[in-house]
């Protein structure tokens, strides 16, 4: 089990992929989900997040594929220097100085907001049992507000707009869902990722979505517990807040998503496909699972770096890799071709020497 900078850029690529096709699958459904597709998207965006946290290549299990088209170029770019760094050490210092620079602002805002709403005093408490322990969580009011919401891990607290005594009800019961679920901490996992790949708008567009999906699936739990009358009033409840929500943004430049309220309309209301599950998300997870396997080296073209060389030059005794502490080193007629992390197997037949 090894980090190397082609296990980095492998699981870089492979995710950007896999989170790409995960926007453009939710982005086009404009339909009801079921609670089972539901979960096995946020399982399958959790696990292509995971293979971006850690990059790493496993001896034993992870299998080499060789790239000849612009992947050879990209990291014969990488491996150039400035100074006494090579290009990709530069391009991850700064992507840890942009991280530690993003994390101090986020750091500072939250320890602020935090500070703010510990002064407001809660209007009431509820208690929540989770895993055989009860937890007595403060309900704040802050009229300032648009939406409920749930902050907090360890502490959290339950912050509500103006609203009436009905409508209260199914919002506690909503953010309480989230607070079950641990739903705060897969939203705080994908910060993480935002974090850690601030320089990648895919992970900004995921984490997006990812928040929509969460927000559906604890419809669907919350739901589950209620009668018909009880959801038909749950949804009530949303179009009201949504339509309050118009009236305060009217006038102003609005982002609002009328279609992913409709989504979670249709989902509710849909008992048809409850335990319907998508055949596009079982090949999702397929990909993803896969592409943890697999690390991607480049391969060298040798007819474009030796065109008089055979075919099956390669295997002659004359070509040889030469072990160094950047991996191996390719050498043809003792022409150097390139540096490789490990081995292809189609390679494997050429002798290995060490300097």
């Amino acid at each position: 089990m090894k980090i190397t900078y082609t296990s980095i850029l492998s699981a870089i690529c492979s995710s950007i992929l896999l989170l790409g096709f995960l926007s453009v699958y939710i982005w086009k459904k404009q339909e009801n989900y079921s609670l089972y597709e539901v979960k096995l998207l946020i399982f399958c965006t959790v696990l292509t997040g995971v293979r971006l946290f850690f990059p790493i290549d496993i001896c034993g299990i992870s299998h080499t594929i060789g790239i000849k088209i612009l992947y050879p170029e990209l990291c014969r770019f990488m491996r150039g220097k400035i100074g006494f760094l090579s290009h990709f050490s530069v391009l991850f210092l700064i992507s840890l100085l942009g991280s530690f620079l993003i994390l101090v602002q986020k750091s500072l805002s939250y320890i602020s907001f935090i500070k703010l709403i510990k002064e407001i005093r809660p209007i009431e408490y509820i208690r929540v049992k989770k895993y055989k322990k009860v937890k007595k969580i403060p309900i704040l009011k802050v009229d300032s507000i648009e939406d409920p919401f749930i902050v907090g891990i360890k502490n959290p607290y339950i912050i509500i707009p103006n609203i009436d005594e009905e409508t209260k009800k199914i919002v506690l019961l909503h953010e309480v869902g989230h607070y079950i679920k641990r739903d705060l901490f897969l939203k705080c996992f994908f910060e993480i990722l935002c974090l850690l790949y601030w320089w990648n708008p895919l992970v900004y567009i995921v984490r997006y979505y990812f928040s929509n999906i969460l927000e559906i699936r604890n419809d669907l739990i919350v739901c589950n517990e209620l009668s018909e009358i009880e959801k038909i009033h749950y949804v009530e409840i949303l179009l009201k807040m949504s339509r309050t929500k118009a009236l305060k943004r009217r006038g102003t430049l609005s982002f609002f998503n009328g279609s992913f309220l409709k989504i979670r309309i249709s989902s509710i209301l849909n008992e048809e496909q409850k335990k319907q599950v998508n055949i596009k998300s079982f090949f999702f997870l397929i990909a993803i699972i896969l592409s943890g396997t697999i690390v991607i080296e480049p391969v060298a073209d040798l007819k474009l770096h030796a065109p008089y060389f055979e075919e099956d030059d390669i295997v002659k005794k004359n070509n040889f890799f030469v072990k160094t502490e950047n991996g191996y080193e390719l050498y043809m007629n003792g022409t150097y071709i390139g540096t490789l992390d490990e081995i292809p197997n189609e390679l494997k037949n050429i002798n290995i020497r060490r300097k």
